[in-house]
C-alpha cells in the first residue's frame, strides 16, 4: 500500500503551480463537436494560477477549448471581482459515490477584474450553481463544500 502513497507524493511534485482550494461558482462554456456553443455552471474545487479542477453535473468533453467565469464574493455591490480564463480541459472524471463529477482545466493564466455589477442571466446561472450545491450537499451528507454568498 505505500506505492500508491509514494507515486500521489511524486506526482504532487511535478506539479509548478500551488494550489488552493476555492470554492465558489463558476460558468463555463465550450463549443460541441458542431460547433454549437455550449454552457455550464459548477463550483471550483482547486485552482492554481494555470488551472483548476471544476465540480459540475455535466463537464464538458476531453480536450475542449473552455472560456471560464468564477465569481467570487462580491465587498459591494457595484463591482464585484470575476476571475476569466480560457484554457482546454484535460481531466474529466465522472461521479463516483460520493465524489462529484468533475474537469480540470489548464489554463493560460487566469485574469482577475473588477466587473460590472452582474446581470440577471449571470445571477440566475449562479443561483443554479447554488441550488445543486445545495441538493448535492442534501444527498451526500459528508462534507460541506458550498460557499453561498
Amino acid at each position: 500500500m505505500k506505492q500508491p502513497a509514494k507515486r500521489i507524493r511524486a506526482i504532487a511534485q511535478l506539479r509548478k503551480y500551488n494550489r488552493y482550494r476555492l470554492e465558489v461558482p463558476v460558468i463555463f462554456s465550450w463549443k460541441d463537436a458542431r460547433g454549437i456553443r455550449q454552457h455550464g455552471v459548477g463550483l471550483t474545487h482547486v485552482i492554481s494560477v494555470r488551472g483548476a479542477f471544476i465540480l459540475a453535473t455535466r463537464p464538458p468533453p476531453l480536450n475542449a477549448k473552455i472560456e471560464l467565469k468564477i465569481y467570487l464574493p462580491p465587498r459591494s455591490a457595484d463591482r464585484p471581482p470575476r476571475i476569466y480564463g480560457q484554457g482546454r480541459v484535460v481531466r474529466v472524471e465522472p461521479a463516483r459515490g460520493r465524489h462529484r463529477a468533475g474537469f480540470a482545466v489548464a489554463v493560460k493564466p487566469f485574469v482577475l477584474r473588477r466587473g460590472p455589477a452582474y446581470q440577471c442571466s449571470e445571477m440566475t446561472a449562479v443561483a443554479h450553481s447554488e441550488n445543486w450545491i445545495r441538493e448535492s450537499d442534501d444527498k451526500q451528507s459528508a462534507g460541506s463544500m458550498a460557499i453561498i454568498f
